[in-house]
């Protein structure tokens, strides 16, 4: 697959290249979250995410070639939360590489590393990248591009579903 670096995203420990176009066109043949798994928590996914993002977040997806929020890799419910809100877990694969990845850091607690490990959206979503063998689940889509997985957790995603939400109880 030809591609080039369209974007770069840099923050504290990372510099990750993303052909967004690369990946728009593997995306276009993928299903989304709550086609591939019939569980609740992936159906209510499919349903909620896009809203839970927020525009800002909506806007980061599609800058990296994501037009659909929805067609996750792999999602999965973390937690419910206090206000029984579920905290989504998950990964997207992206057309990239990891340019710059800094790797240890002297002086820093691994609370400060983890932090500086970390991408926020808007305060709703938090990404973090990995690549080589790290990868899960590689899509056919895909072809032989390099591609990184981005992961993803998101806070506040609503129930929508119009059945009970199991995981308050959990």
């Amino acid at each position: 697959m030809n591609w080039r670096y369209t974007m770069t995203l840099d923050f504290e420990n990372f510099s990750v290249e993303i052909d967004a176009e690369a990946t728009r066109k593997a995306y276009e043949s993928l299903p989304r979250t709550g086609e591939k798994c019939g569980c609740v928590g992936c159906r209510n996914f499919t349903l909620a995410i896009g809203d839970a993002l927020g525009e800002g977040g909506r806007r980061f997806f599609t800058s990296v070639g994501i037009d659909d929020p929805a067609k996750a890799t792999e999602s999965y419910v973390n937690f419910a939360q206090k206000d029984e809100t579920l905290c989504y877990g998950g990964w997207y694969h992206l057309c990239g590489r990891i340019e710059r990845r800094v790797e240890a850091v002297p002086d820093v607690t691994a609370a400060e590393w983890g932090e500086a490990s970390v991408l926020h959206v808007g305060s709703r979503l938090d990404v973090s990248f990995r690549d080589g063998e790290d990868i899960i689940g590689r899509e056919a889509a895909f072809g032989d591009a390099a591609i990184v997985q981005m992961e993803f957790v998101a806070w506040g995603v609503l129930w929508v579903l119009d059945e009970p939400n199991p995981y308050p109880d959990e």
